[in-house]
C-alpha cells in the first residue's frame, strides 16, 4: 500500500472544483493511476486545508496534475504497518454510518447509535473499540453529473481500538469502513 499527502492549489479553478465536489475529487485522484487498472483507493479531504490523504494499492503518478498547476505537492511513501493482535491504536475515521430498512440505505443520526454501528463494524473487521466518540456529524450533498443530488450523512469518530484479528484488521486498513468510500468516507487513520 501507499500513503500519499496531496496538496491542491487553492488558486487553480480545477483544484477548487475538486475540493468542492467529492465526485470530481475521486475522478482526479483516480487519474493518478494507470487507466488500464482501476485503482483501489481510500481518501480523506482534510478539514479547512486544501489537502487530501490518499491510501492506494499501487504508487500514484500525479506529474501531469503537478505540471498543470492543479496540485502543489505530492508526498507518497510505502505504507506497510506491522499489525498484531493486542495492538492498541488511536484512530480517526470519517464514515457514512448507515443501516438498511426495506432495501434502502438510511443514515444513522443518533451519536450513540453511530458508535454502536462502529463497534459492530469493528467486530467484523478485527478490532474492538476501547473508546470512541462522535466529534462531528453532518450531511454532504454532491451533484450527480447526470443531474440530481446524492446525500450522505457522515460522522467523524475519534477514539482508541485494540486489534483482535490481525489479518482482518489489515484488510480493514486496505478496504476501509462503511459505505460511500468513493465520496471520501471510510479511511481509518491510526497512530500508535
Amino acid at each position: 500500500m501507499y500513503l500519499s499527502k496531496i496538496v491542491f492549489n487553492p488558486n487553480n479553478p480545477e483544484a477548487r472544483d475538486d475540493l468542492n465536489s467529492p465526485y470530481e475529487l475521486h475522478r482526479t485522484l483516480c487519474a493518478g493511476f494507470d487507466e488500464d487498472k482501476r485503482p483501489r483507493i481510500l481518501f480523506r479531504q482534510m478539514d479547512r486545508k486544501p489537502q487530501v490523504l490518499l491510501l492506494s494499492d499501487s504508487a500514484p503518478d500525479f506529474q501531469k496534475q503537478l505540471r498543470g498547476g492543479r496540485l502543489l505537492r505530492v508526498d507518497s511513501k510505502a505504507f506497510n504497518p506491522t499489525i498484531k493482535e493486542g495492538l492498541r491504536l488511536r484512530f480517526q475515521l470519517k464514515a457514512n454510518p448507515t443501516k438498511k430498512s426495506d432495501g434502502k440505505r438510511l443514515g444513522i443520526e443518533d451519536p450513540q447509535e453511530q458508535v454502536n454501528w462502529l463497534s459492530q463494524k469493528g467486530r467484523r473487521h478485527g478490532f474492538r473499540l476501547l473508546g470512541a466518540q462522535v466529534v462531528r456529524c453532518d450531511v454532504s450533498k454532491t451533484r450527480r453529473p447526470s443531474g440530481g443530488v446524492m446525500v450522505h450523512l457522515w460522522a467523524e469518530f475519534h477514539g482508541a481500538l485494540e486489534v483482535t484479528d490481525a489479518a482482518e484488521f489489515q484488510k480493514c486498513l486496505e478496504s476501509g469502513v462503511g459505505s460511500a468510500k468513493a465520496f471520501g468516507f471510510g479511511l481509518l487513520m491510526v497512530s500508535g
